[in-house]
C-alpha cells in the first residue's frame, strides 16, 4: 500500500464529480446538486462554466472544446437536487445554454445515467445504472451513440450499478460496477470479461486510465484510490481518508473530485457542502482521452 496527501484545489462544493481536462489546461468539475459545471484554473480561480440543472454527474470531452454530460435528472438514492427529473444526455459549450442530446435509447426511457466516455471512432459510450439502492438494485444498461446520432443498448446487465466507464488503449469499453465491486470489459467479440474485483469497502466510482495501462479507480469508502494493472492485479494508495467519486489525468498530475474528507452518513454522502477538488501526481502520466462529436 502507498500513502500520499493530495493538494486541495478546492472546497465547499455540493457533490463533486467530473472532472475532465480542457484543451487549455482548466479543470471542469460538477457541483451537482447545484446543477452547475464550474472550471478551476492553474492561477487558483473558480468560475461558472456553464448552469446544466438536474445532477450532472461524469462528463467527457469533444474534438471541438464541448463537453458531453451524464446528467441523472437529480436523483441519488433518497437524496434530491432542486431540479429532479428522467437523466438525459447534455452537450455543453462555454457559457452557454446546454443541448440535450437524447433521453431515450431504443425506446427506453432513461433512468440514471452516470459516466460516459468516447471511443477511438468517435462513438460515445455511457452507463445508465438506475438509482442508488443496493437492497433493490435496477436494471444497468450500457449505452452507445454513433458519430452518424445512431444509438443502441450496447449491454443489458443485472443490479450490479454500472458506473465509471472508459475506452482503453486497445479501444475496448471498460467500467466498473459498484455493487458487485467488480470491473468489466466488453470483449470484440461481444462478450462481458471480468477484469478485476475490488475489495470489500472499496466501492468503485470513477475512472482514469493511466499511458501504461494502469487504471486508477475511485472507490468510495476506502480512503484512498485502487489501481488496477494489466495482469488483474491491483494495488491501494492511501490518500488520507476522502471519499472519492471519480478521477482525470493531465499529463503526470490526476485530478479527484470527492464528497468531502470523511464518511458523513449512510450512502457516504455530505448532503451539501463538503466535496472538493484534489491533485497529486501518481508517478505515471494519463493516456491520452478519445474525443469525438457532435453526435
Amino acid at each position: 500500500m502507498q500513502q500520499a496527501t493530495p493538494d486541495v484545489l478546492i472546497e465547499g462544493i455540493t457533490n463533486a464529480e467530473g472532472p475532465v481536462v480542457l484543451d487549455d489546461g482548466r479543470v471542469v468539475f460538477t457541483d451537482t446538486y447545484r446543477g452547475l459545471l464550474n472550471v478551476w484554473s492553474d492561477d487558483g480561480r473558480e468560475t461558472l462554466f456553464a448552469k446544466v440543472g438536474g445532477f450532472p454527474n461524469g462528463a467527457t470531452l469533444a474534438r471541438n472544446g464541448a463537453l458531453y454530460v451524464a446528467n441523472n435528472g437529480g436523483a441519488l438514492g433518497e437524496l434530491r437536487s432542486y431540479d429532479t427529473r428522467p437523466g438525459y444526455i447534455q452537450r455543453v459549450t462555454e457559457g452557454c445554454p446546454p443541448e440535450t442530446i437524447t433521453d431515450e435509447i431504443d425506446g427506453r426511457r432513461l433512468n440514471r445515467p452516470n459516466d460516459l466516455s468516447f471511443g477511438p471512432d468517435g462513438s460515445l459510450y455511457f452507463t445508465d445504472p438506475g438509482n442508488w439502492n443496493p437492497e433493490h438494485p435496477e436494471v444497468g444498461y450500457i449505452y452507445v451513440i454513433r458519430p452518424d446520432g445512431r444509438s443502441e443498448t450496447l449491454v443489458e446487465l443485472g443490479g450490479g450499478y454500472p458506473n465509471g466507464v472508459a475506452v482503453d488503449a486497445r479501444g475496448d469499453v471498460i467500467w466498473v460496477e459498484s455493487f458487485t465491486r467488480r470491473m468489466r470489459r466488453l470483449s470484440p467479440g461481444g462478450e462481458v470479461e471480468d477484469l478485476y474485483v475490488f475489495p470489500p469497502q472499496h466501492v468503485p466510482d470513477g475512472m482514469a486510465v493511466a499511458d501504461n495501462g494502469d487504471v486508477y479507480v475511485a472507490t468510495l469508502f476506502s480512503g484512498g484510490i485502487d489501481v488496477v494493472h494489466p495482469d488483474g492485479s491491483g494495488h491501494f494508495i492511501d490518500l488520507g481518508g476522502t471519499v472519492l467519486t471519480n478521477c482525470a489525468f493531465r499529463g503526470g498530475e490526476l485530478f479527484l473530485t470527492d464528497d468531502g474528507p470523511e464518511r458523513r452518513n449512510a450512502l457516504g454522502h455530505s448532503y451539501w457542502g463538503h466535496g472538493r477538488l484534489l491533485r497529486f501526481r501518481p508517478g505515471v502520466a494519463g493516456m491520452p482521452i478519445y474525443t469525438g462529436g457532435p453526435v
